[in-house]
Parts: structure tokens; sequence; C-alpha cells
């Protein structure tokens, strides 16, 4: 099934495909948020799961925030190293988690259809003037 999503407003997408109907159709849509991916915490093999789900019913992707924890920088105030993951363990910190966020959905890019942004992402643009689901989706 083809998607497409439009943006209506500031806070509001349309989101639409084609599809086949019958008596037995069904629309499966994929919504999540909070995973917050780079954190040691997150359940990656259950998100997995959930993605690969997804795929396999040719469901479309939302995120619909703070898919990126974002916490271990040095100016965040709530910052600890240890609560690192070891592929984070780097000096240019937000370009390891754009990388490590890249390569995790990278197998789903096809039915990604949106990812939007919650308090993590907004934060870290705001405290270090860098957007992590731009640079993430270019």
């Amino acid at each position: 099934m083809d998607w497409d999503i439009k943006r209506t407003s500031p806070v509001c997408h349309d989101l639409s495909g084609t599809y086949e109907r019958n008596e037995d159709w069904r629309a499966w849509i994929y919504m999540g948020s909070d995973a917050h991916i780079d954190n040691p915490h997150s359940r990656l093999d259950l998100k997995k799961r959930h993605l690969n789900e997804a795929v396999k019913r040719g469901a479309p992707i939302c995120e619909f925030g703070d898919t990126l924890d974002l916490m271990q920088g040095k100016s965040d105030k709530r910052a600890d190293k240890a609560l690192l993951r070891d592929e984070l363990r780097r000096t240019d910190y937000l370009n390891g988690v754009v990388e490590f966020a890249y390569d995790f959905f990278e197998p789903y890019k096809e039915n990604l259809v949106y990812i939007g942004k919650g308090n993590h992402e907004t934060m870290a643009t705001k405290r270090y003037e860098f957007d992590p689901l731009s640079a993430l989706t270019w």
C-alpha cells in the first residue's frame, strides 16, 4: 500500500493511502511514542518485534515523539554517563545518537511515514542548536 502524509496545520497531519477493500479488509497502522531508543533500558527487542510485524502487515509506521532520549549530553543536568549504550560512548554524542537511530530504523524506512518531535527532541534542539530528527530523516 502506498501511503502519503501531508501537514494540514502546525499540529495536524493527514495520512492517506490506497487499498483494495474486500469483506475482511483491515487497515494496520503502527503508532509508537516514548521509545527513547538510545537509553540502555529501552526494550529494543520488543520495539523491533512490533516494527517487524508492521512491515509484515504493510503498515505505515508513525512515531509520535520522544523516539530519542538525548539526555546524556554534557550540558544536560540529568546526564549520567553510566547510562550510555556502549556504542554512544564517544566524543560526538549527538551524532552518535543520530547514527544509532538511523541504523535502528533503516530496515523499516519503507514503512516509516512520520516521526514527530517530543519534549526530548525539542529540548535537544533548544539546548544544543541541533535538530536530531532533521539529521536523522535527512
